[in-house]
């Protein structure tokens, strides 16, 4: 079973600030395709691991831009629904790096027309 995560995210700041932010993923937007009798998921806009051998799960990576002189206060996920999507799923393991000097294989070739979108 693959859930996905919708998260509200408030970040305070020790000058009083807030920042809060609204991410929301759509079931619809997740692509399975087989690969060598594994299941290789895919995201727009979402980045890979890069950890040999663990599940090559897609993941949102954010960056907030912090006013000079600012300090975390405090992080809170304020709110986040799971939902579950039907079936089971072997995950495609993450590959090992290869320079790209190396002759491109077909797969990692796919992987960086995702990353260049």
């Amino acid at each position: 079973m693959k859930s996905l995560i919708i998260l509200l995210l408030s970040i305070s700041t020790i000058i009083g600030a807030s920042i809060v932010k609204d991410f929301r993923f759509s079931e619809r937007d997740l692509k399975i395709e087989r690969k060598d009798s594994y299941d290789l998921l895919e995201m727009a806009n979402f980045i890979y691991p890069t950890d040999e051998g663990k599940p090559l799960i897609p993941f949102y990576s954010v960056l907030f831009l912090i006013p000079p002189g600012a300090e975390i206060k405090n992080v809170t996920i304020i709110d986040y629904e799971k939902v579950q999507i039907p079936g089971e799923y072997l995950v495609y393991p993450t590959q090992r790096p290869k320079p790209i000097s190396q002759e491109k294989q077909e797969y990692l070739y796919c992987l960086m027309k995702v990353f260049i979108l």
